[in-house]
């Protein structure tokens, strides 16, 4: 068998090291440099905000678990006929026509997404007055630092603080929003656009002001993607972070109020499977799991690194789909997922599916929503909306 010439092997040296270089430079400027275009969802949101009559106290018939409390939240209510909805299709509290109604969730099918719907013509509708572009209430955006023995060193994050919070001693709900891998705690606001999608939300009244935090579950050069978990190596128990010193670090330096009910954690990719899994471990602390785009099976991280070290229990005490049906208190959350129809990264379309169906057998208050779209920025800035508007119908005031 012939030698390959020296010149060859230079060359096919040469291409794997661009490569790797052209990888690492990527990711090194995707933890920097808002390369992604960050869209503003406000002018769509004051657009499509609509006044709608308001949901019924009482649960449909059948939604009535063994202990009496409401197991689906998701309330029928009729719309105006002409009412148009938009941003991810149908609004809070109304099944669209082909809607499968479950015991304890309901499951949307595919519908375009940030298009209208529009009920039967012959009747007038009712808008909203809406504030003028140059009126929104904003709120403030910082940054800010934990000393972590957990981790063993400072830890940035960011805090949105709604409208009005400068100004009162008022508490409010708190939401965790965790960011993708690769990625960083800036992501949702550099990326996301989040603080603005925020601010026309609370304006138009579509959701209740609340604290935004963005931590950061980057396990830097070591301990790369943590998925949120706490690895089987503990080189980085990115878990025990978030559940031991960021929340107890928020609850005691701004006003939130401290309690599940009032709770939440939200997540994209590798995040949004976070959200789930530290829900299903903690429902004392959160009492509300926001997943777009997430999975249900643990995986090996985007660099193929095993986190459970070959440990089967390790991997299904952090795997959604099979700890689920064991997890105490889960009857007591609410569980948001949403996922593009085109979205075969990892199988996320799939897990979804098969986590849904494991949702509604244990009779957890769900919703379950299909858009069209695929793994991106684009489908999470545009359904964070559909995520929280379920958080605001479900969470108590």
């Amino acid at each position: 068998m012939r030698r390959l010439p020296r010149s060859v092997k230079w060359a096919l040296g040469l291409a794997v090291a661009a490569v790797l270089i052209a990888t690492g430079v990527f990711y090194s400027l995707y933890q920097t440099l808002p390369f992604m275009p960050s869209p503003d969802l406000t002018g769509i949101i004051l657009k499509q905000a609509v006044s709608l009559p308001g949901p019924s106290a009482e649960p449909r018939a059948g939604n009535r678990g063994r202990s009496g409390g409401i197991r689906d939240r998701a309330l029928v209510i009729a719309p105006r006929a002409g009412t148009q909805f938009a941003l991810g299709g149908t609004a809070p509290g109304i099944r669209s026509a082909g809607t499968r109604a479950r015991a304890a969730g309901t499951t949307t099918p595919d519908r375009p997404s940030l298009a209208t719907e529009t009920a039967a013509p012959g009747a007038t509708t009712e808008v909203a007055d809406l504030p003028a572009a140059g009126h929104l209430r904003h709120g403030a955006m910082q940054e800010g630092a934990i000393d972590s023995v957990i981790l063993g060193r400072h830890r940035p994050y960011l805090v949105y603080l709604p409208p009005g919070y400068d100004v009162g001693q008022q508490h409010y709900p708190a939401v965790y929003l965790l960011h993708g891998a690769p990625g960083n705690y800036k992501d949702w606001k550099r990326v996301g656009g989040i603080d603005k999608t925020l601010d026309a939300l609370i304006s138009v009244g579509r959701l209740r002001p609340m604290i935004a935090v963005l931590p950061d579950g980057n396990g830097g050069f070591f301990g790369g993607d943590t998925e949120w978990a706490n690895a089987g190596d503990h080189i980085v128990n990115a878990e025990d972070y978030v559940t031991d010193e960021v929340v107890p670090y928020i609850d005691l330096h701004y006003r939130t109020i401290a309690d599940s009910a009032h709770r939440a954690v939200a997540g994209l990719s590798s995040g949004g499977f976070g959200a789930v899994n530290m829900t299903l471990h903690h429902p004392n602390l959160f009492g509300y799991a926001l997943s777009l785009s997430g999975n249900y099976l643990a995986a090996a991280t985007w660099t193929g690194k095993d986190l459970w070290g070959g440990d089967p229990a390790a991997r299904r005490y952090n795997s959604p789909l099979l700890y689920a049906p064991t997890a105490h208190g889960i009857r007591g959350t609410h569980i948001f997922l949403a996922v593009g129809s085109s979205d075969n990264l990892d199988n996320t379309y799939r897990e979804t599916v098969r986590f849904d169906a494991v949702l509604q057998s244990l009779e957890v208050p769900h919703v379950t929503r299909f858009f069209p779209g695929k793994h991106s920025w684009k489908f999470w800035r545009e359904h964070i909306v559909d995520a929280l508007e379920y958080l605001n119908r479900v969470m108590p005031s």
